[in-house]
């Protein structure tokens, strides 16, 4: 489960390995059958560092018990958006196994994404839109919302300009502290925040669902494939 600390009021801030969620007021995440009709949740759909678990070339203990298959294997990162009264889901992060990813979110909620938003240009959180292109799903025009230098990264850089130019995704530049409407009963604000920042910027979310907020950051975090918060 997640580990929520109260920092006062009706604001309360789970800080954990990096993951931030603030909700206004929040309700700890709960699962899927609990809360059937929630109108705007947040599917975990990846937990780890960028290379997934076990990690390529992993010797330790750690990562034999996964290579052998007597622990779960974990996947980078990943968040998906769920507008249930209108039927459409996002996802955060195209990491390294969003195709796994990508299908989990449909199979949990029924219906296709609509759109990908990024936080920055490290390899477990964008490099998975090469599965967006004519070799793979050849999508046509899938949103892909970033700050502006990442915008620029993936126009001018291959092999993701290529996915541009096939109109495979359609690169949609966000500005910061803007809210972006996704759905009737979603919208999100992205706010530039500390990082590494060799190729693009990095940017944290605000979802916004009808009574709360969710503020995420993603690099690692600690909870449950398929764990539900609610925003609603």
């Amino acid at each position: 489960m997640l580990r929520i600390k109260n920092i006062g009021g009706p604001i309360q801030l789970l800080v954990v390995m990096g993951l931030f969620l603030v909700y206004y007021p929040m309700i700890l995440g709960q699962s899927i059958e609990s809360t059937p009709m929630q109108q705007a949740q947040v599917r975990i759909l990846g937990i780890t560092q960028d290379a997934g678990y076990p990690q390529i070339g992993c010797k330790s203990s750690c990562c034999e018990k996964a290579w052998l298959g007597t622990v779960e294997r974990r996947s980078p990162v990943c968040l998906g958006i769920v507008d249930r009264e209108s039927q459409m889901t996002w996802m955060i992060e195209a990491t390294p196994d969003l195709r796994e990813q990508w299908q989990n979110l449909m199979v949990a909620t029924g219906w296709e994404t609509k759109g990908i938003l990024i936080t920055h240009a490290h390899v477990g959180h964008y490099t998975g839109l090469m599965q967006l292109g004519k070799e793979m799903m050849n999508a046509s025009k899938m949103p892909v919302m970033v700050l502006p230098r990442m915008a620029e990264y993936l126009r001018n850089n291959g092999p993701w300009s290529q996915l541009v130019s096939e109109q495979n995704i359609d690169i949609r530049p966000i500005v910061p502290d803007s809210t972006y409407q996704l759905s009737v009963n979603v919208s999100c604000r992205a706010l530039l925040v500390p990082h590494r920042d060799e190729y693009s910027e990095t940017a944290a979310f605000v979802v916004s669902g009808p009574t709360k907020n969710c503020f995420l950051y993603p690099i690692s975090i600690s909870g449950t494939s398929g764990e539900w918060i609610s925003c609603s």
